[in-house]
């Protein structure tokens, strides 16, 4: 009914793959990558909305997520780095504020869940909370900063009890 291209598809038998492009109304490519017995892999682009600027690169084998997953801001500076493992988040996270390239965020994850070392800071580069995690769970002494001086040390892992009022 649109009566222009949404996707184009080049086959290849020689690995029973196709190559696809698809494109938004106005034209734009919306993203690109290759599909092996339908599933996506090697690398894929996606595009910022009506733009030629990529704002997503992925990795994938066999239709899972596999190896670095970039994300990019409009003006093509790194906005987040995730690495993937079989579909799952494994191992350094890093977001990165647009201006300056600071890494707003430093963290790991193990098996899908937050685990290890973390850091967060503001656009300035000022430390604002840091901590360990261990299952996707917060442990241990928690640092919190505001204009990057240390105000407060929270041990979380203590266990913070709820008491619930008795119901007549």
């Amino acid at each position: 009914k649109a009566q222009t291209i949404i996707a184009t598809r080049e086959f290849n038998s020689k690995d029973n793959s196709v190559y696809t492009i698809f494109y938004d109304q106005k034209k734009n490519k919306v993203s690109e990558g290759k599909q092996v017995n339908r599933l996506y892999e090697g690398k894929w682009k996606y595009y910022h909305e009506s733009s030629k600027e990529i704002m997503t690169i992925e990795n994938y084998k066999k239709g899972k997520l596999e190896g670095l997953r970039s994300v990019f801001y409009p003006s093509t500076k790194i906005a987040e780095e995730t690495n993937y493992s079989n579909g799952i988040k494994n191992g350094k996270y890093r977001k990165y504020s647009e201006k300056d390239g600071v890494i707003l965020e430093d963290s790991n994850y193990k098996n899908g869940e937050f685990d290890g070392q973390a850091i967060y800071k503001d656009p300035n580069g000022n430390s604002v909370a840091q901590g360990k995690y261990v299952n996707g769970q917060k442990k241990g002494i928690w640092q919190f900063y505001e204009n990057g001086k240390l105000v407060s040390e929270e041990n979380m892992s203590k266990v913070k009890k709820v008491v619930k009022p008795k119901t007549k």
